[in-house]
């Protein structure tokens, strides 16, 4: 595991999965969004799953996202934070991809996937330093890159990520 912010675990799997991981590398200062995203699957799909797809499919060089937050509140730290994934077409050089798997067109996140993933972005804008907005991927998707994701419910249960406990320290 690895510590995320103050007080946030995550399973380390950076170096684990599919993919020659050779993402551009970046510092920190460019950021200027926590995106949330979903895997638009069915089920809850293991990170394996994800960075397969991503890479056999879609021919990226790894998993795209840096954090998934599983249905039963388990995270993953999939992607290096210094690393530009492909998670925003044309704005991943300034975004932090989180991705809760499962299908959230019709129903919102099971509870436990929503505390944990609210505890991620707190924590990761505590580490940050300074106030980076959370987004749903669709929020900030450039004209042509239009999108759904992070599904139809999002405006049901986004503000129990970006509420103002949000920010307070962890």
């Amino acid at each position: 595991t690895t510590l995320i912010g103050n007080d946030c675990q995550a399973v380390d799997l950076r170096n684990s999965l599919p993919g020659a991981e050779d993402y551009a590398p970046r510092d920190l200062s460019p950021i200027r969004s926590l995106v949330v995203h979903h895997s638009a699957t069915s089920r809850d799909l293991a990170p394996h799953e994800i960075a397969l797809y991503h890479v056999g499919t879609l021919e990226w060089p790894g998993i795209s996202y840096h954090f998934l937050v599983h249905q039963g509140g388990r995270i993953d730290y999939v992607g290096a934070i210094l690393t530009i994934r492909y998670n925003v077409a044309r704005r991943t050089h300034e975004v932090i991809g989180v991705c809760l798997p499962g299908d959230f067109t019709h129903h919102p996140p099971l509870p436990a996937q929503l505390e944990a993933a609210r505890h991620l972005l707190a924590n990761l804008q505590f580490a940050l330093g300074w106030f980076v907005p959370i987004v749903g991927h669709r929020d900030i998707a450039l004209p042509g890159c239009a999108t759904a994701c992070p599904g139809d419910t999002w405006p049901q249960w986004e503000d129990a990520l970006v509420g103002p406990d949000s920010l307070a320290p962890p």
